[in-house]
């Protein structure tokens, strides 16, 4: 028997956090893409399916896209003549007139312009060449590494990047392409600009990466005010571990003080959000490595707290690529590989969707056919298109992968949020109110177990006409190509006929559509307040109070309700339950009060909690 989970849904209770009460999909439902990329066409010998895919998938699954890193690196590397008179610096009339070629063609390319509006661009920099260290672009020429009090490290760079930006787009359609919402100094330099030594590369320390953030986004300003600029883009946000080893068993958070504390403290006044990237490794090095349940709450908190701590408030976080790298996954395509992404991008993009007042957009690091470097024994494994006859051979027309499931699955889902609730750490839920519908999404954040899922309608007395049930799970009994497959289920329930529970698999997901007769009246309101204490990371000694201060919490309103967000780091086998009291009022907690797994995963996960 499976074990119940209650879900309650109050349907005439608008849920607002900060200023946000609507599904923004723009922020959620994205790809790693913009509407102007050649791979929407005909490419790698075969035609596409369906003849319109950038039609078919943006406004047939009301999906978006928004982020690019290629365009700035190509013009950069090879288009881009060193100034004649400026030794290290890009030439301004080479950069005007790269940048109105690239607006003349996208004004006369006008298939392209229907999509603005599914494009809400990031837009970030490669590591080389444009970080300054010597290495040449292809035109034979390199950026300033000068670094002076009147040229501070990174200023040709950033004069280049700025530059680049206003010379480079418009307003939208025939004045060109709009211009980026976000502008990402540059991508993962923490991997491998800091990580490793490289050849040609030397390694460098997160205080000079830290000040030419600062240098790029002030430069990057200049030439286009009031542009949002962000950073440090970080690849491997495990705050917890020791910097040398990354592997660290006993938690001391010295990569926290050594990269990410330091950027704060030396770039943050002049960054106006935080970037990160948050990937589970479902299959690396023979381990399952997971952010989605407790590690991305604790992560993300960390950058809450502290960023408060600096500033007065925390600072918008850019979540630039999310999902799952499958190290070990076969390099020819099979559903199952699709799966691995598809049931970590749900988890986390539920997780991401409690947080819409901080977080301003995230990316689900789907990029289209990945066409130039694939063949039928290696295929890229974030694709939305693969070739039919994939994986016994290279060939046939583009078709969707299963990650096309993830978008059918979320397709219908808008309107204002209301307040939900379940009685289980491990079930992720949020619904929606659209008129006369109502979308309850469900996650099961268990990598094992199977629950009953018991949702309730709170707050109206109107009749459900009809309810849509989506499940998408893997289904180890249906196999396809040698591995299980996941699958998307749909299931249409008239008014006498809908189920009292609903099975939820392990890290499934499912929507519950529900159609009422008429409108549903919203008309009662929930606030939620998040408030962040005076301090953070404190050491844990045994039988030791540790104590954190809370001030100004606004307490009157007739009804409410309190949550404590409890950030740990621990070694494996010690306690993960603390004895807690609210002045002086005990608090109990449960033995099981985090998210998702235990991270240990009998010694085949992390290295340590958090």
């Amino acid at each position: 028997i499976n074990p119940k989970v209650l879900v309650d849904v109050n349907v005439d209770v608008k849920h607002i956090v900060g200023n946000n009460s609507e599904f923004e999909r723009n922020k959620y439902l994205t790809i790693h893409s913009d509407q102007s990329e050649s791979e929407w066409g005909n490419v790698g010998g075969s035609i596409n399916k369906i003849s319109n895919y950038r039609d078919n998938f943006l406004n047939g699954y009301d999906a978006y896209m928004g982020r690019n890193t290629g365009p700035i690196t190509y013009t950069l590397n090879n288009q881009i003549t060193q100034d004649t008179s400026r030794p290290g610096f890009g030439s301004p009339t080479s950069i005007t007139t790269v940048g109105n070629s690239t607006k003349n063609s996208y004004s006369t390319a006008t298939a392209w312009h229907p999509y603005e509006k599914r494009n809400e661009l990031v837009i970030c920099t490669q590591q080389f060449p444009f970080w300054p260290d010597g290495q040449k672009t292809n035109l034979g020429w390199s950026f300033s590494q000068t670094d002076t009090e009147s040229e501070p490290f990174g200023t040709a760079s950033g004069e280049f990047y700025g530059r680049y930006i206003q010379a480079t787009f418009g307003m939208g359609t025939t004045t060109g392409q709009p211009k980026p919402k976000w502008v990402e100094v540059i991508n993962e330099p923490d991997w491998p600009l800091y990580d490793w030594v490289t050849t040609g590369h030397s390694k460098q320390t997160f205080d000079k990466i830290s000040r030419f953030h600062s240098t790029v986004a002030k430069q990057v300003k200049l030439y286009n005010p009031g542009i949002k600029v962000g950073g440090y883009v970080a690849a491997f946000p495990n705050f917890e571990v020791n910097d040398a080893n990354n592997q660290t068993t006993i938690p001391d958070f010295d990569r926290w003080e050594k990269r990410d504390k330091t950027f704060i403290d030396v770039a943050g006044a002049d960054m106006d959000f935080i970037s990160i990237h948050l990937y589970d490794f479902p299959c690396w090095n023979n381990r399952q490595q997971y952010r989605k349940g407790s590690n991305v709450e604790a992560t993300l908190d960390m950058l809450e707290q502290y960023t408060y701590m600096k500033f007065g408030a925390p600072k918008p976080i850019v979540i630039s690529e999310f999902g799952a790298s499958s190290h070990q996954a076969t390099k020819t395509w099979s559903p199952y590989r699709d799966w691995l992404h598809i049931k970590s991008a749900n988890s986390l993009m539920m997780q991401f969707m409690q947080r819409p007042s901080i977080i301003e957009k995230t990316i689900n690091f789907t990029m289209l056919k990945w066409s130039w470097e694939a063949s039928t024994a290696s295929t890229y494994q974030h694709r939305l298109f693969r070739k039919e006859n994939e994986p016994a051979s290279y060939t046939g027309d583009w078709v969707y992968t299963d990650q096309i499931k993830f978008f059918e699955l979320w397709k219908n889902v808008k309107g204002t949020r209301v307040d939900t609730r379940s009685n289980c750490i491990d079930i992720l839920t949020d619904s929606y109110i659209d008129g006369e519908k109502v979308y309850v999404a469900i996650n099961n954040l268990n990598l094992n177990q199977t629950y009953s899922i018991q949702s309730s309608l709170l707050g109206t007395t109107k009749t459900i006409s009809q309810l849509k049930v989506k499940k998408l799970y893997l289904n180890n009994n249906l196999i396809t190509y040698g591995y299980a497959t996941p699958v998307l289920e749909e299931e249409i329930y008239d008014s006498n006929q809908i189920p009292t529970s609903f099975n939820l698999a392990p890290e499934g997901t499912m929507i519950l559509e529900y159609s009422y007769s008429e409108n549903i009246d919203i008309n009662q309101t929930e606030i939620e307040n998040k408030y962040y204490t005076t301090t953070y990371k404190q050491a844990i000694n045994a039988n030791q109070e540790v104590s954190f201060l809370f001030n100004n919490i606004d307490k009157s309103a007739t009804f409410g309700e309190a949550v404590l967000r409890l950030g740990v780091g621990r070694a494996f086998g010690l306690s993960l339950q603390p004895v807690v009291s609210i002045n002086g009022t005990h608090v109990p907690v449960n033995a099981k009060s985090y998210r998702g797994d235990d991270q240990y995963l009998n010694g085949a996960g992390r290295f340590s909690f958090f």
